[in-house]
């Protein structure tokens, strides 16, 4: 528990961000600590189409422009939720924040998570240092208490 950023609305959001952030001698993959559930504030000529002022994305980096979002099955399936995603993906583009997905199945893949940080971590201005002795032992290590801990 020392280890969950703070402001996570999700278990889920949290393990993500466990992931990608604890050292790599820990399973995780050393990039810099999210702010999690940001607030991006919309353009005024988005406000009125969306009809909110702001949106949030479940990890951001506002430093560098980035967010990853995770797209639960529950919350994120189904043609209203896929059409709801995209109009704030692309609304997310407009003010030129790149956004980054990790779906729960991805999430679950040591392959794909390591996809995932391959993409994220340039974008960051960071590097996943693999010199760590058995860093893919570790990596399942990981995964398997946080899905033990949801």
């Amino acid at each position: 528990m020392a280890h969950v950023l703070d402001n996570a609305a999700s278990p889920r959001e949290a393990a993500v961000a466990m992931k990608l952030t604890l050292p790599c001698r820990m399973g995780g993959y050393g990039l810099p600590h999210p702010v999690l559930n940001q607030r991006v504030e919309l353009r005024v000529w988005q406000r009125s189409s969306l009809n909110k002022g702001y949106l949030r994305v479940d990890m951001g980096w506002p430093e560098w422009g980035v967010a990853v979002e995770y797209d639960s099955d529950q919350w994120h399936s189904g043609r209203s939720q896929i059409a709801r995603d995209s109009r704030r993906r692309t609304e997310l583009s407009c003010l030129n924040l790149d956004v980054l997905t990790v779906t729960n199945d991805e999430m679950q893949s040591v392959a794909d998570m390591d996809r995932l940080v391959r993409a994220l971590a340039p974008k960051l201005g960071s590097r996943v240092r693999t010199t760590v002795k058995d860093y893919d032992a570790l990596k399942v290590e990981l995964r398997d208490m946080l899905e033990g801990w949801r």
